[in-house]
């Protein structure tokens, strides 16, 4: 389909460029990386070129002379595989498949009609090794097409109109769950789950009610934003009412925060399996997480089953304790079961450090020593597991001397139980750090998520109560 160029490439480069795409890295050349580029001109020519630095190298051309093309995309199908989505100003839709740029392995019609509506939203998902789903959205409608990648050919296409509504601002795809989220111009959710077999797609459909209706009574919807996880979402809304002058007082735009329903994107599991303490992976399920609970009126009780408490992953204890953390209305119990939480994971804390450290200093094991019996005397008879640890490195450390005594007055210090101060017998008092318990003085670090502050021999380590680390103080700096 490529043959090579029929101009010289400096006629292209007087061509003003409409769109351009970058694809992927086609080599490396001196340790540079080598990248396609693709561009689409206003004479309705796509040119492809590769690019290094500020080096570019033409290398083929394409001519479109049945309509204009608005728009182009690059999606990544395997390793092999990539898509150029070409979308031309009648409404129509064509794909050709690249596996060695810039040659086209094959082409097909994504969409045929003549409708001269453009594509609002589109996405590609892999659902299997020989299978992928095109989603994408014109006016009104939503189009599911079932691609075999095996047989080159489109398997199934599906068009849905969403009832009373115009334009369907935005979507995202939960492939965990098979399930399509749709955002209509009034601000809807419409959920719709999909199930495939080898020759066909199926769905249902289920709206998704929320609570901001009256906020945007008068108000149209024109772009959404979803976050990484895919739990909440920004909305934009332009006012529909007629402007007669400049201070009518109507306004003209607003944006609504709202959060996508847990059930329907599993946001418990998605914290439990942030990595490496990456808060920054899992921060919009957080946020999510704290809505909800603020926004909870069911006064729910937390039932304590401290048998499971006692041998649950770490994950799932920051987890409850931060679920009760958020609750807007805490009784008396909440509280109670608070500072159990905390208590209990500081001792998990504090031995899994003993248990990884090769050796640990006097100091640190006096300090150890004093906290985790402190710790054991209050916690529950039902901690079997954790008084066990704790009491394993207690006579370990009975051998561990005193060496702090106050800064100010150079007395004695009477208490090592409290892990966020020393206090001395004239009621000095000096911060601690929460991981090395020894004293804190400046805070050189504080936790991505929960802002506690630790000294700088803690960094990197994972937070003691939250699902962030220690990282450098930015008021430092």
């Amino acid at each position: 389909m490529f043959d090579s160029p029929v101009r010289h490439h400096n006629e292209f480069i007087r061509i003003a460029s409409l769109d351009f795409v970058f694809t992927h890295i086609l080599k490396y050349e001196n340790g540079l990386a080598v990248y396609g580029i693709i561009c689409c001109h206003l004479n309705n020519v796509l040119t492809f070129w590769s690019t290094k630095l500020e080096k570019s190298l033409f290398l083929a051309e394409n001519d479109f002379h049945n309509s204009s093309i608005r728009h182009i995309k690059w999606f990544q199908i395997t390793d092999e595989l990539s898509w150029l989505l070409v979308f031309l100003g009648n409404g129509q839709v064509y794909v050709y498949e690249i596996c060695n740029y810039p040659h086209v392995q094959n082409s097909f019609s994504l969409w045929l009609d003549e409708d001269f509506a453009c594509v609002k939203n589109i996405l590609l998902q892999n659902i299997s090794n020989n299978q992928c789903l095109i989603l994408f959205t014109k006016m009104a409608y939503v189009v599911i097409i079932l691609y075999s990648l095996t047989e080159k050919k489109i398997v199934s296409t599906k068009r849905e109109m969403i009832p009373k509504t115009a334009i369907i601002p935005g979507f995202t795809f939960i492939k965990d769950k098979q399930l399509l989220i749709l955002v209509t111009d009034v601000g809807k959710f419409v959920c719709m789950y999909l199930s495939t077999t080898e020759s066909e797609v199926n769905y249902t459909i289920n709206i998704v009610s929320h609570n901001f209706n009256d906020k945007v009574k008068y108000f149209t919807c024109n772009s959404v934003v979803f976050s990484k996880n895919q739990c909440m979402c920004a909305l934009t809304f332009q006012c529909n009412m007629p402007r007669y002058s400049k201070n009518d007082g109507h306004v003209r735009n607003k944006v609504v925060l709202c959060t996508i329903p847990e059930n329907l994107v599993e946001l418990e599991s998605k914290i439990l399996l942030v990595n490496n303490y990456n808060y920054g992976d899992v921060i919009d399920c957080i946020e999510t997480l704290r809505i909800n609970k603020i926004n909870d009126k069911s006064n729910e009780l937390y039932e304590v089953d401290r048998s499971w408490l006692d041998k649950c992953p770490i994950q799932n204890l920051k987890l409850i304790y931060w679920k009760i953390v958020f609750k807007s209305k805490k009784n008396e119990q909440d509280e109670t079961i608070l500072q159990e939480l905390q208590m209990l994971l500081h001792v998990r804390f504090l031995t899994s450090n003993c248990n990884e450290k090769k050796k640990i200093k006097n100091e640190e094991q006096y300090y150890y020593r004093i906290m985790l019996s402190n710790y054991s005397q209050k916690l529950p008879a039902e901690y079997i597991l954790v008084k066990t640890d704790a009491a394993k490195f207690i006579r370990s450390f009975t051998q561990a001397d005193h060496t702090y005594f106050c800064t100010t007055c150079e007395q004695m210090i009477l208490t090592f139980t409290d892990y966020t101060m020393f206090i001395c017998e004239f009621e000095h008092k000096e911060l601690r750090c929460p991981v090395t318990l020894g004293p804190l003085g400046i805070p050189y670090l504080v936790c991505s998520m929960c802002f506690t502050m630790a000294n700088v021999t803690a960094k990197n380590q994972s937070c003691v109560w939250c699902f962030g680390k220690y990282i450098p103080n930015k008021l430092l700096h």
